[in-house]
């Protein structure tokens, strides 16, 4: 199986620091379709954004997520 989408980097290292540090109102969300394929099922592909925009909702429980 193909290393996990770069979604699960993201949520897993990176997020939580940048919304500290940068303390956005409005995030621009542009999930991928790269973790689309190489045999990840759905629950993988999804977990990832289900983490980042829970982490979002608690860095700023009024933050503005324009998904696109």
């Amino acid at each position: 199986m193909a290393a996990p989408p770069g979604s699960s980097r993201v949520a897993n290292n990176n997020l939580v620091g940048r919304l500290a540090s940068v303390k956005p109102d409005v995030v621009l969300f542009m999930p991928g379709t790269n973790g689309s394929t190489g045999g990840h099922s759905t629950a993988e592909v999804i977990a990832p954004y289900t983490k980042m925009v829970q982490e979002m909702r608690a860095s700023n429980p009024n933050m503005k997520i324009i998904v696109s």
